[in-house]
């Protein structure tokens, strides 16, 4: 569901399933994404703050010594085909709120990316990325669909690169648990994870993948979203 909000006036339309807010007026500009994401928030925050490894950001890269509210540093920005370096600094970084937010310097503007994470049961998180602008000259700036990509490729990078860790972790401590939960696993299944464990989840039989899932996932939530083992 794609919302876009300018000033009184409200218009809907249909996305991909993630849900988008953009803000206008003369000085400030704001979008918003949501991405569901099948593992914990401890797991998703994690990747997140090492922005070392960030293999997995197609759309920008941060750069600096710490991931600590007001260190400074450059930002390297791959937007509609071109690069760019620019200078920012981290905002609030809250492991306790799972709040995550840096600000960027665009010639005349300025960009602040905030990424929320809400835990939604025990292993799945919602992801909020809210990105705003401000300045005289936002009109300069790419249109608001490049930047929504860009923002929209980053969020599903940071969603496979988690869920694929995440799962792989799982396959491990499965493959070389001595105690079975019951139900979830035959010692065929046992041996077809153990000979996987080093594998990628993905690659992992499709009804491997399911009985992982129907063991791990929150039974709460499980019914509310799909599970990944279809994709």
């Amino acid at each position: 569901m794609l919302t876009f909000r300018r000033k009184k006036q409200l218009s809907t339309d249909a996305s991909d399933g993630d849900m988008s807010v953009v803000t206008k007026d003369k000085s400030t500009k704001s979008l918003s994404q949501s991405t569901i994401i099948s593992a914990p928030a401890t797991v998703v925050w994690e990747s997140l703050t090492d922005i070392k490894t960030w293999q997995w950001n197609r759309s920008l890269r941060l750069d600096a010594s710490y991931v600590m509210e007001g260190e400074t540093g450059k930002s390297r920005i791959v937007l509609g085909g071109r690069r760019a370096t620019a200078p920012f600094k981290f905002g609030k970084v809250s492991r306790r709120t799972f709040t995550f937010t840096w600000t960027t310097k665009l010639g005349c503007c300025e960009s602040t990316n905030t990424v929320e994470l809400k835990p939604i049961g025990i292993n799945k998180t919602e992801l909020v990325h809210t990105q705003t602008f401000e300045g005289k000259l936002l009109f300069l700036r790419p249109s608001s669909k490049k930047y929504q990509k860009a923002v929209r490729v980053m969020d599903e990078g940071l969603k496979n690169h988690v869920e694929s860790l995440y799962f792989n972790t799982l396959l491990y401590d499965f493959s070389n648990s001595e105690m079975v939960t019951p139900g979830c696993s035959t010692s065929t299944e046992m041996t077809v994870l153990s000979e996987m464990s080093g594998t990628n989840f993905w690659d992992t039989p499709k009804h491997i993948r399911e009985k992982l899932v129907n063991c791990f996932v929150d039974k709460d939530t499980e019914a509310r979203e799909p599970t990944i083992y279809d994709a």
